[in-house]
């Protein structure tokens, strides 16, 4: 049988095994540093993708006021669906168009120019021209003049006396 030779034993000196664990912390001090960057970057993103959703949100919120949106968009995921758009890039959409535009911007240029599609104001006008709110304070005075004038007349009787004497505020109190 033959036998094989081993191999020299490898030496090191203290300096070579100082120098080792000065590396291996340095390395190691770049990996945590490294990975704190990566963490505080993703933060970062984060933190600014939660700011830009809120001011999505803000600015739909403002397009139902004006009821250039309806509340039903939000909910089907509008705010989303902008977030994704993109920001960067720049195309010229039209030949109209003063110049280029990214996709969130004219996204946003297109709502804002949108006709009213839900009106909130009321549109009904009322046949006393009071309010529904005002048309049955009204008719509640109405009612406690009544029963005021007449001693022992019940709150029912006043209430068609009063329904008779004024159908205008009747109907509106109805509507």
């Amino acid at each position: 049988p033959v036998m094989k030779e081993l191999p020299a034993a490898v030496s090191f000196s203290e300096a070579d095994m100082e120098a080792a664990k000065k590396q291996a912390a340095e390395d190691a001090a770049k990996a945590e540093r490294a990975k704190v960057m990566a963490e505080f970057a993703e933060t970062n993103r984060e933190l600014q993708h939660k700011a830009h959703i809120t001011a999505l949100n803000a600015e739909v919120d403002q397009l139902i006021l004006a009821g250039k949106a309806v509340p039903a968009w939000k909910k089907a995921g509008i705010v989303e669906f902008m977030a994704g758009l993109d920001a960067e890039t720049e195309y010229q959409y039209s030949e109209d168009e003063d110049g280029k535009k990214n996709q969130a911007a004219w996204f946003r240029g297109f709502l804002a120019n949108l006709p009213k599609v839900i009106e909130f104001s009321e549109l009904a006008k009322s046949k006393t021209g009071l309010n529904p709110g005002d048309s049955a304070a009204r008719m509640a005075s109405l009612v406690d003049k009544k029963r005021t004038d007449n001693q022992g007349m019940s709150y029912a009787e006043a209430l068609l006396s009063v329904q008779v004497e004024h159908p205008e505020l009747a109907l509106d109190c109805m509507n």
